[in-house]
Parts: C-alpha cells; sequence; structure tokens
C-alpha cells in the first residue's frame, strides 16, 4: 500500500467534511436571518391590517406561543370568620352576619358578592407595597397572585390614575399565566389602599393535552377582522396584547332549563384598548369583548 497516496486521500476527504459542514453552518445562518426578516415582515403586516380597521398598536407583540390546555377549577369558599380574622387582626370582637354574608370590625367591614368573590373596606388606609400584595391584610393566598401588567393603574372612571391614586390590579395564576378575571382590585388613594375587591380560585388543574395555540399576531389579525374602528377614530389605541385564561360561561338554547355552567377557564390572547377588553379564542380566533 502506498502510504503516501492514502495520506492524501484521507486529507482531501476531511478538507471537503470541512467545506461541507462549514457550508451547513452558514446555511444555518442564512435560514435564521431570514426568519428574523419574516418575522419583521409580518409585524409589519399586521400594523398595515390594523392601520386598515382603524387601530394603532402602541404595545410590544409576544413572540412566544405555547401549547396551552384547558383548566378546570372552582370560586373558592372561606369561613366569614377567617375572612374577618385575616383582614383584621387586631379587631377585639367580630360581628359576622353569615345570612347578609357580611363581617364588621373596629378595623373595617367585609362583604361578600357572590360565588369565590368578597370585598374589603378598610376603617384606616393601610400601606401598599408596589412588589405585591403580601402586606395587605385579608387578601386569601396573596402568593397565587401577580401585578397585572397589561391595566395601567386606573380611577373608577376608568382613567389613569397614577401611582397615588386609583385601582391597582393583580391577577391569579394557573399553570404559570395570569386569569384574567381571578383578580384582586386594590383601591388606591394618597398612595394607601383603602380596601379590595377579590375573586379567588381553588383546584386548578389543567383538562386535557397541551395544544398549539395561534400567535398574538394572529390574535391581532383576528381583532381587525372583526372589530373595526375606522369609523369611530376613537378608542383605538391597543395598550396590551397578553397570554392567560378566562371563564367561559356556555349558553343554554332558548328556552331550556338553566343547568350549572361547567367551571372552565380557556386560553385568550387578551386584547386591552383605552376603554374596552377584547378576549381572542387562543385556539380557533374568535373574538369577544368583555360585557
Amino acid at each position: 500500500m502506498n502510504w503516501e497516496v492514502a495520506k492524501n486521500w484521507l486529507l482531501a476527504a476531511f478538507l471537503l467534511l470541512d467545506l461541507f459542514l462549514g457550508w451547513q453552518v452558514y446555511e444555518s445562518r442564512r435560514e435564521m436571518l431570514g426568519y428574523v426578516a419574516s418575522a419583521s415582515d409580518r409585524l409589519a403586516n399586521t400594523k398595515t391590517i390594523l392601520s386598515e380597521h382603524g387601530f394603532i398598536l402602541d404595545t410590544n407583540v409576544p413572540s412566544e406561543h405555547p401549547n396551552m390546555a384547558f383548566v378546570r377549577a372552582e370560586f373558592g369558599s372561606v369561613p366569614l370568620a377567617d375572612l374577618g380574622q385575616a383582614a383584621f387582626p387586631q379587631s377585639n370582637s367580630l360581628q359576622v352576619d353569615k345570612q347578609a354574608g357580611v363581617v364588621r370590625g373596629t378595623q373595617g367591614e367585609i362583604r361578600t358578592l357572590g360565588q369565590g368573590q368578597w370585598q374589603v373596606h378598610y376603617a384606616t388606609p393601610v400601606p401598599i407595597s408596589d412588589q405585591g400584595l403580601s402586606n395587605l391584610p385579608g387578601v386569601w393566598q396573596a402568593g397565587q397572585y401577580q401585578p397585572d401588567a397589561g391595566h395601567t393603574p386606573a380611577s373608577a372612571a376608568g382613567k389613569t390614575g397614577g401611582s397615588a391614586n386609583g385601582v391597582r390590579v393583580f391577577v391569579q395564576t394557573a399553570a404559570g399565566f395570569p386569569v384574567f378575571d381571578a383578580q384582586v382590585q386594590v383601591d388606591v388613594a394618597a398612595g394607601r389602599a383603602t380596601g379590595f375587591t377579590q375573586t379567588w380560585l381553588t383546584g386548578i388543574s389543567p383538562v386535557g393535552d397541551a395544544k398549539p395555540t395561534i400567535s398574538a399576531m394572529d390574535a391581532l389579525d383576528s381583532l381587525a377582522s372583526a372589530v373595526d374602528k375606522s369609523t369611530s377614530g376613537t378608542d383605538n389605541k391597543i395598550l396590551s396584547v397578553t397570554l392567560g385564561y378566562v371563564h367561559k360561561v356556555p349558553k343554554s338554547p332558548a328556552g331550556a332549563q338553566e343547568m350549572p355552567a361547567p367551571n372552565y377557564w380557556f386560553p385568550v390572547w387578551r386584547v386591552v384598548t383605552i376603554h374596552h377588553t377584547y378576549y381572542i379564542n387562543a385556539f380557533t380566533g374568535e373574538v369577544a369583548a368583555e360585557s
């Protein structure tokens, strides 16, 4: 065997292999650059579609749209006495009226509003932290809630209230996503909390297999097709786009006996404008407005 010839053949083979691998790296990088460009083009196209229907996109658009499953939960029920002790720990005696759903003490009052929902009023406003709800007396399972980044602090009239006045919104989470209709709405005056309204869910668990969700840009395209603001010229600025869950109550056929609604929460893209909130089904793109 001619070892010199064999060595040359091996060197040539390694050179060809290096060239082949280098070409693959080059192609993969070019495809990545092409993908970035196409995503940018897609965003520009979405902005154009929104503009044609009278919308102005004034926020970042999320790029990720992970697989999600339906979620099942129950509206939580907490004994009135426990709520009272948590909200007013320094009250010597609490008056609990179970029939009226009211707790009264020297530090304030609690009033139940419905299944899994109650309202707390402090006789003396208490400090509130910008970090969360942990120091706010009476918030049940405060660690399950996070600030709702999609909503700016608002006054009762729906206008921006600033950091010292208005309503701060926190949302409960499920599988790491916000549950938009399970909230703690904190009333703030002069930088202190005067009370809050809480909706609490318990037993949150996924149902079935996770499925692919549509992208935020697909959701915005659906919104533009379903809601035309081009003639009104008002309430057309999109302030936030967020992926999460919302409760959907199925409607009974006309004349049919009302049946208890299954407690399911559905993946949605929430789109917030100045005065309205829209929910776009994250599987189908169906658009619904908050009532």
